[in-house]
Order: structure tokens, then sequence, then C-alpha cells
């Protein structure tokens, strides 16, 4: 099944994005996070083809969508808006993963009657070193937001060529297929203006982090209607320990952690994916794919093909 390559207008900004299943199937758009691309969502999108009139985009400043330089949270959650309204969806299930997961909630938090449900995909942000920051921890996050739009953004340096490319990209993601991690390269690289290749997405997107608190979306969580299933990574904790973000905690802890957190949204259930970090949809698709549709059956009463009934 090759999904069809679709461009949507937000504003004066071009959104490429992919399209499968039935033109006339219920809606059920898939939203990628930070330094991926549509591609990612591939085995998904094709799982759920057969019931659904499945959207695929690629943010922009990443893929085939426009770069305009513009990242803020507003931008993206408008990006949203532009393909849910362009393309008539009505009522559309919303999934995202990491930065996805924050657009789809930020969408739904303001649009409240538009999402039929949401999944949201390790997407609620890193964990915090203390149940709830102080007013001085606060003032600091505001602080490093605004200092960090005046430090300039360097990009990576060209990549030789596309082993060089798949050797990386394998490297921080072990666990993916082989042949699923060379689609992503394939498709993720583009050539780089110096020579070699260099990846499809710009550095300026990292800047979106410095527009948006955890305080606002747990604003807008509190405030969602529709039902939300929440997933997450039960190996997540080494991903953000990794990274610097919420401390050494334990699986245990982390997985307590985010239940709470998840708790925020008014009708909500939990998945762990068991022998899944951050990066779900690479590493247990499969999993990721029942716990949805599962979800979805019970909740809004999809049909679950007769196979996995089996």
């Amino acid at each position: 099944m090759k999904p069809r390559e679709i461009s949507v207008a937000a504003g004066e900004v071009r959104l490429s994005a992919l399209e499968y299943g039935p033109p006339d199937g219920a809606p059920l758009v898939l939203v990628h996070g930070i330094r991926d691309l549509a591609w990612s969502f591939d085995p998904v999108a094709r799982a759920f083809a057969g019931e659904f009139r499945v959207l695929v985009p690629h943010l922009r400043g990443h893929g085939d969508s426009d770069k305009p330089g513009a990242y803020a949270m507003a931008d993206l959650v408008g990006d949203l808006c532009a393909l849910v309204d362009g393309l008539a969806l009505e009522r559309p299930v919303l999934v995202g993963h990491s930065l996805g997961g924050q657009i789809v909630t930020g969408y739904a938090g303001v649009f409240r009657d538009v999402p039929r449900a949401l999944v949201v995909i390790e997407g609620m942000g890193p964990p915090e070193r203390e149940a709830e920051p102080s007013e001085e921890g606060r003032l600091a996050r505001l602080q490093w937001q605004i200092r960090s739009l005046n430090e300039p953004l360097r990009p990576p340096p060209p990549l030789p060529d596309l082993d060089a490319a798949l050797e990386r990209f394998r490297s921080r993601n072990p666990a993916l297929d082989p042949a699923r991690a060379r689609l992503l390269v394939e498709r993720g690289t583009e050539a780089h203006p110096d020579g070699g290749l260099r990846w499809k997405w710009v550095p300026e997107v990292q800047r979106v982090w410095t527009t948006t608190s955890p305080v606002e979306n747990r604003e807008r969580w509190s405030a969602i209607p529709c039902p939300v299933l929440v997933v997450i990574g039960a190996e997540s904790a080494r991903y953000w320990a990794g990274r610097g973000l919420g401390g050494s905690q334990s699986r245990e802890d982390y997985l307590a952690q985010m239940i709470a957190r998840a708790g925020i949204f008014p009708d909500v259930e939990t998945a762990v994916v068991e022998g899944a970090g951050h990066m779900v949809h690479y590493e247990r698709p499969e999993e990721l794919i029942r716990v949805t549709r599962d979800f979805l059956a019970r909740r809004l009463s999809y049909p679950v093909p007769q196979e996995e009934r089996q």
C-alpha cells in the first residue's frame, strides 16, 4: 500500500502529508515528534488504513513541509487546525508522539468539540525532579526560555553519505528494524549545499520548547472532554536521564509520575508498553497498534479486524 502524497496550506506555509485508506473513511491524524518525519508512522498508518482515512503530516521545519523559520507551539497547533479545517475532517481521532502529543493536546484544549479521541504517545514532557515546581523554578524556566532565543543555533555538520547517516541513525535507535531504519534515513535526508547529506529538519525547530510550559499544558489537559489514551514507554526513564532531564529516576518512579500526570485528563486511560523507551512507534509498533486499536474499539466502537480477535 503506497500512501498518497498531498499538500495543505497553513497560511503561507505549505504542509506536506501522507494519506492512507479510503477518502471517505473516518479521519485519523498521526502527528510525529521533533526531528522525525511522517514516514516514521508508516506501519501504524498502514494498520489503520482499512478502517480510517489516515493523514500523517510532516511538521513545519521537517520532512517535505516548508521551513518558514517560525516554530512556536502556536504555529504548530495552527498547522494542525489548518489540516483539520482544510481537509474538512469531521471529529477526527488525533494521535501524537512526543512533540506531536503536545500539539494534539494543545489543539484539543482549544477546539474542545472537534477531536473524537486522543492518543498521546510519550507526549507529556520529561519527568520532573519535584512534584510541583516552585516559583523560583518557574522563574528560572522563563529566564531560560528568553535567553535561549538569543543563542545561535548551529546546524549539524554534513553527513558524508547515506551509509554514514544510517550508521548515525541506528546508533541512536538500535531497536529499530534495519529495513525501516534505512527507509527513514532515505526519506529523511537530502543533499547538503556543501556536499554530502543533511537531515530534513532545521535546528530552529528546537525553539518550540521556549514557547510552552508545563503549567499551560496542564491547564489545557484538564479541559479536554474527549477520551484520551496515554501511552508510556516502560523504559523511558533512561531516555530522559540520557538527556540530562528528570534526574536519575528509577523505572518505577518514572512510571508512577507519568501515570499520575496522565490523571490530569478528565477521561483517560493509560497503557504501559514494555520493552519500549521514548520512541514507542520505532521500538514496539505492533504493541502500539494493539493498544490503540483496543482503546478505539472499546471507547468509539470501531471494528477490530477478525485476525486480531482470534
